[in-house]
C-alpha cells in the first residue's frame, strides 16, 4: 500500500486476509506466507478497481470498510465516495510443502490467481 492502513478482514479457514488503504486499494495476502517469509510480506493480488474508477478525480477515494461475504471467495469493499464494490478473488488449490497438518502430513492449500468484479453499486442506486 501506498498509504495508512483502515482495514483488515481473515477469510473464515484463516488462509487469506485482505487489507483496504487509504490509497484506494485493496490487497489480498495468503497466511502461509507468514510463516515463510524473513519478516517481509508480499501480496497476492492488488484490487484497485476503487482507484482506476477514480483516476480523472484530483484526491483518490479511499478504503473504508472491508467485508469477506461468509462461505465465499468474495469481497465488499466500499470506498469514500460511497461506492461498494463486491468482487471475488479466484483461487486454486495447490500442494504446499509448509502446509503440514499435526500429523506432519503436507497439506492442500489454496492460492490466489486472480480477481473479478461481480457488482459496482453507486450511492445514487440507493
Amino acid at each position: 500500500h501506498n498509504g495508512p492502513l483502515s482495514r483488515l478482514s481473515v477469510w473464515q479457514d484463516q488462509s487469506f486476509f485482505v487489507s483496504g488503504s487509504h490509497d484506494g486499494t485493496c490487497k489480498v495476502w495468503e497466511t502461509h506466507q507468514i510463516l515463510d517469509s524473513a519478516g517481509e510480506l508480499c501480496s497476492s493480488l492488488t484490487y484497485d478497481g476503487h482507484s482506476s474508477a477514480n483516476s480523472t478525480q484530483r484526491f483518490r477515494s479511499r478504503i473504508n470498510d472491508i467485508s469477506i461475504v461468509e462461505n465465499s471467495h468474495s469481497v465488499a469493499s466500499g470506498d469514500s465516495n460511497g461506492v461498494v464494490h463486491v468482487w471475488r478473488v479466484d483461487t486454486f488449490a495447490k500442494n504446499y510443502a509448509a502446509a503440514v497438518d499435526y500429523k506432519g502430513l503436507s497439506t492442500k492449500t489454496s492460492g490466489v490467481s486472480g480477481c473479478t468484479m461481480l457488482r459496482k453499486v453507486d450511492p445514487c442506486e440507493g
